[in-house]
C-alpha cells in the first residue's frame, strides 16, 4: 500500500519496502547525520509499517505438528494409530483421510479408502489425542498399490480439525497434510515399519485456505515472557520480519534495530516486509 508524508524527505512517495539506505541516497545525507535527520527517516518507516497492518484471525484450533506420530498396536504390528498434541476453544470433530487431496477448497479423498470421522470432541487445553477408532492398517495400504494415487498432490493422510460454534455451525478447518515414510527395521530384515512426516498445514475459513506458517520468537502462551521485546524488555513483540519469519521487537523497536542495514537482527537476512500483529 503507497501513501505520502507531506511533512518528510521532500514529499517523497514511498511503497513496499523503505530502506533506510535509500532514504540516504534520496536525501543527499546519512540517516546519521542529524539527531532531526534519524527521527525523520524513523517516522517514515513506522508510517509505512501502520499501512502493512495485518488482518488478525483467531484461530480457536490447532494440531502441533512437532506432536503427530504413528503409534504401533501392541497385538498387530500392521496397526497404527495417529497421534498427537491439540489445542481447541470449541468443540470439533477429527476427520481422517487417507490418500487423499485438495482441488481449491474441495476436499478430493480415494474411494478406495473411507474415512474415518469421530464427533462429538471436547474442547481442551493441549490436551492428547489417541483414539482406537482412528488407525491405518499398514499392510492393507501398501499392498494394493493399484488403489493408491501417486499424483504429486495426492497425499498419505489428509487430518482435518473441525472446530463448531456453540450454534453448531462449523467455525473453521485446521488441515494437516502428512506423508508416510517407510523404513527397514534392519539392514538384513524385509520387514519395515513406518512413520509420519507433516508437511503442511492449511487453515479454512468459510470459503478460504490459508497457508499456516510458523513464527520464530513467539511463545503460543500469550503471557510468555520469551515474548517480551529483546530491544525494550518492556513490551510484546508483535512484528514478524520476512520473508525469515521470525519475530525479535515491537513495532517501535524493530525500526530502530533495522535502520543500520535493514537485516534480521536474528539471522541477517535481508527484511523485504514486516507484519505487525494487533
Amino acid at each position: 500500500m503507497g501513501g505520502n508524508n507531506s511533512s518528510n524527505a521532500n514529499n517523497l512517495p514511498f511503497d513496499g519496502l523503505l530502506n533506510p539506505l535509500d532514504l540516504r541516497e534520496r536525501n543527499n545525507t546519512s540517516p546519521y547525520d542529524t539527531e532531526e535527520t534519524n527521527q525523520n527517516n524513523v517516522q517514515m518507516l513506522l508510517e509505512h509499517q501502520k499501512s502493512k497492518v495485518t488482518k488478525t484471525y483467531k484461530n480457536p484450533i490447532l494440531l502441533l505438528k512437532s506432536s503427530l506420530k504413528l503409534e504401533k498396536d501392541s497385538m498387530n504390528p500392521n496397526i497404527y494409530y495417529y497421534t498427537f498434541k491439540y489445542t481447541s476453544l470449541l468443540n470439533f470433530e477429527a476427520h481422517f483421510h487417507l490418500n487423499s487431496t485438495f482441488s481449491g477448497i474441495n476436499l478430493v479423498c480415494n474411494p478406495n479408502f473411507p474415512s474415518i470421522i469421530i464427533k462429538n470432541l471436547n474442547r481442551a487445553n493441549e490436551d492428547n489425542f489417541i483414539m482406537k477408532e482412528a488407525f491405518f492398517d499398514m499392510t492393507k495400504y501398501y499392498s494394493n498399490k493399484n488403489l493408491i494415487i501417486s499424483e504429486k498432490s495426492y497425499y498419505d493422510l489428509i487430518i482435518e480439525l473441525k472446530a463448531f460454534k456453540d450454534t453448531g455451525e462449523e467455525e473453521c478447518s485446521y488441515i494437516t497434510f502428512c506423508n508416510f515414510i517407510p523404513f527397514k527395521l534392519d539392514e538384513n530384515s524385509e520387514s519395515f515399519s513406518v512413520k509420519i512426516r507433516c508437511e503442511v498445514q492449511k487453515l479454512k475459513i468459510r470459503n478460504y485456505l490459508f497457508e499456516v506458517y510458523s513464527i520464530f520468537g513467539l511463545d503460543p502462551s500469550i503471557d510468555s515472557s520469551s515474548n517480551d521485546c529483546e530491544a525494550c524488555c518492556t513490551k510484546k513483540k508483535n512484528t514478524i520480519f520476512l520473508p525469515c519469519k521470525h519475530s525479535y521487537a515491537f513495532s517501535g523497536c524493530s525500526v530502530v534495530v533495522r535502520l543500520p542495514n535493514n537485516q534480521c537482527p536474528l539471522c541477517r537476512q535481508s527484511v523485504a516486509d514486516c507484519l505487525i500483529i494487533e
